[in-house]
C-alpha cells in the first residue's frame, strides 16, 4: 500500500504563519512530517532491534563487557 503524498491545508500554513514561523520553517516542518509518516523517524529499525537483542542477551548474562 502506497502512502499518498500529503498536501497541507492553507489553514494548516496560515496557523504556522500566524504562530511566527517563517515559510521556509513551515516547508521544514512538513518535510519531517511526511518522513515521519514514512518511517523515516520510527526506532523499530533493524539496527535498533539488534541493539535491544544485544541489550537483553547481556542483561541474561549471555555475553560479559
Amino acid at each position: 500500500m502506497e502512502l499518498q503524498a500529503y498536501i497541507p491545508s492553507l489553514t494548516e500554513v496560515q496557523n504556522l504563519a500566524h504562530a511566527g514561523f517563517s515559510g521556509e520553517e513551515i516547508a521544514g516542518l512538513f518535510t519531517v512530517k511526511r518522513l515521519y509518516h514514512q518511517g523515516a523517524y520510527h526506532e523499530s529499525t533493524a539496527e535498533y532491534k539488534r541493539l535491544e537483542f544485544v541489550r537483553w542477551l547481556y542483561q541474561q548474562g549471555g555475553l560479559q563487557s
